[in-house]
């Protein structure tokens, strides 16, 4: 099963059926069986909800099977999603606090591949992406400020832990190297000083994006990447948090017995909260568009949730610095990472375009860096090259499409 590739996702559903039948008997010393009720498969994961039939008393009715995907283009991507799952649910479920933040775990087996978690069923109500594409502007606000506020509990209630995460990943498997500077969407947090020719590479290979284009760069850039890279890549400080990641959709919670609960860690890891923190700016806010002025509602109600657990973030001074250090590391690396493949052609990607995106996430960073003076050279240089790319590009190319509850006049 471990290195399933599940074209036939029946007979992969089955065989993952019958491995982790065999091991919740022996996790429970029970003689029971699993029986498929749904399967799931995505480019990640095959998930089964599986009914416990013939069990004991303790026995749970029914559970979620979740087994790691191997993909040719990540060859060992697999196992670090699995590993990162058991982690985080590890780690979560000893996190006090009603609603849980994780899904309880019950089990796993590196070896076959798969965790076994508590189901949390098929959700009450209209989940957020419901929501967001229904017709209800003011459910759209308050369901995103819910998932906001949400964010911010997982972040506080997880600062100060990260060497216990540390501690039992390392169980699992070997501490991996760190990825390199400024290419990982949810990068792993260094904690060590970074040599100086890979922040200097770092530097030269923005702004040479930038000049390629015409735009020249502001004389700060190469200080404040080096600022960068220690505030975020390398120490966030305070701001250091078990962050969910993959955090480009809005579907990634479910509601149960009347709250939001999270689940779905398999990018997780201990980085910068802000790098998913102020979602209406990155990641919900990349992909459609959101109305302007819920921005800083959702800004608010972020830090309000985490400066529960952590006080510092109550300033809004400190906040608004680590907003804008968190919002330059994701435009250093749209700059280095999505900027050259938009440059060639654009595609969809996901509800909107990929150039669609990158203007909205550079015009986002300028606007974040203006409006708390802070990083004023990558700001200006970002605002610049969103001046070209608009000029660059056709008219389609300029704003995302609305999420459909916040069209105006709908």
């Amino acid at each position: 099963m471990p290195h399933e590739a599940y074209d036939d996702v029946p007979s992969a559903a089955e065989r993952l059926r019958q491995a982790a039948q065999t091991f919740v008997r022996g996790l429970w010393a029970q003689d029971v069986r699993l029986d498929t009720a749904d399967a799931y498969r995505s480019t990640k994961s095959l998930v089964l909800r599986c009914r416990v039939t013939e069990g004991g008393l303790d026995a749970p009715p029914t559970i979620i099977v979740k087994h790691a995907r191997p993909r040719a283009e990540y060859p060992l991507g697999h196992v670090r999603n699995l590993v990162n799952d058991w982690s985080a649910c590890h780690l979560l479920n000893r996190v006090p606090g009603d609603p849980p933040l994780a899904p309880q775990l019950l089990g796993g087996d590196l070896d076959a591949g798969l965790l076994v978690l508590e189901d949390l069923g098929y959700g009450e109500g209209s989940d957020l992406h419901e929501v967001l594409h229904g017709d209800d502007p003011e459910a759209a606000r308050e369901a995103l400020r819910e998932h906001a506020a949400l964010l911010g509990r997982l972040h506080g209630a997880t600062v100060g832990r990260a060497d216990e995460y540390d501690r039992f990943r390392a169980t699992l498997a070997p501490e991996e190297p760190p990825t390199p500077l400024f290419t990982d969407p949810w990068p792993r947090v260094r904690r060590f000083r970074s040599h100086a020719r890979e922040v200097e590479e770092v530097s030269r290979h923005y702004q040479s994006v930038l000049l390629g284009l015409g735009v020249r760069p502001h004389a700060d850039v190469e200080s404040e990447i080096a600022h960068v890279t220690r505030a975020v890549e390398e120490e966030p400080g305070p701001f250091l948090a078990f962050c969910k990641g993959d955090q480009n959709g809005v579907s990634d919670l479910i509601r149960r017995n009347g709250k939001p609960r999270l689940f779905d860690f398999d990018c997780g890891g201990f980085r910068h909260a802000l790098l998913e923190g102020m979602p209406g700016r990155v990641t919900w806010g990349g992909m459609q568009r959101l109305p302007p002025d819920l921005l800083p509602c959702l800004d608010r109600t972020y830090q309000a949730s985490l400066a529960h657990y952590l006080p510092a973030a109550a300033d809004d001074r400190v906040f608004g610095r680590a907003m804008v250090e968190a919002g330059a590391r994701w435009h250093v690396f749209h700059v280095l990472r999505r900027l050259p493949d938009a440059l060639q052609a654009d595609r969809m990607r996901g509800p909107s375009t990929l150039r669609q995106q990158v203007l909205a996430w550079t015009n986002a960073f300028a606007d974040l860096s203006d409006g708390n003076g802070h990083l004023s050279g990558l700001g200006e240089s970002a605002r610049e090259l969103a001046t070209r790319l608009r000029a660059l590009w056709p008219p389609e190319a300029r704003e995302l499409p609305w999420f459909p509850a916040f069209v105006p006049g709908s």
